[in-house]
């Protein structure tokens, strides 16, 4: 049985997980996701088509992408991104069509370490307030500010097994976009699914 640590701070006690965990709760998403199949595709081709309509609508102004994710922590990322593009992209700014191929030359090995280390910090911070707790809110009707802290100490309780989680939605959700967006249709509601098993696993009832 899982180990639980209570806490002194009024939020929901806290499971320790295996490092493993993460696999059995992709194993656990995609079979919700193939015993309810409707709504699950529906979901994911709903986000498959806000990531074409995004690429169709802001392909001549990519840069303002990122502020649409997720408003205040985005928008200070946007700012970061392009103070680490002013200091060290040494290149004419990128056009659309050649983006990857003039970021990722060898010569803009500086701006890719920097533009890393930032956009990794928050990409970080914004997977350690979220990831139990929209489900958390669903589930308990509990305000964004305990959920977020009962988040961040999931994350501080299982720090390898959020390490595994967060790497296999990066790869999932990389996944989807190489599929020209159409893999996020199957991608998106396996973690979603995936994403309650874990609330569940995490956070004592």
């Amino acid at each position: 049985m899982a180990e639980i640590e209570r806490q002194d701070t009024g939020l929901a006690a806290i499971r320790s997980v295996p490092l493993a965990a993460p696999f059995g709760w992709l194993k656990a998403g995609l079979a919700d996701a193939l015993a309810h199949p409707g709504p699950s595709l529906f979901y994911g081709v709903c986000f498959a088509l806000m990531g074409a309509a995004i690429y169709v609508t802001l392909k001549h102004a990519y840069q303002y992408v990122s502020a649409l994710v997720l408003a205040v922590i985005l928008l200070v990322w946007a700012r970061a991104s392009l103070i680490v593009f002013a200091l060290f992209y040494t290149s004419s700014m990128p056009t659309l069509d050649t983006f990857l191929a003039q970021v990722f030359s060898l010569e803009n090995v500086e701006f890719l370490l920097a533009y890393a280390c930032v956009g990794g910090f928050f990409a970080a911070l914004v997977f350690a307030i979220s990831v139990v707790a929209i489900p958390m809110m669903l589930d308990r009707n509990t305000d964004g500010i305990v959920a977020a802290l009962t988040s961040l100490k999931a994350c501080s309780t299982n720090p390898g097994p959020m390490l595994v989680w967060g790497a296999l939605i990066v790869l999932l959700t990389a996944v989807g976009f190489a599929l020209c967006f159409a893999g996020l249709a199957i991608t998106v509601p396996i973690i979603g699914h995936a994403s309650w098993h874990a609330y569940r696993a995490l956070v004592e009832k």
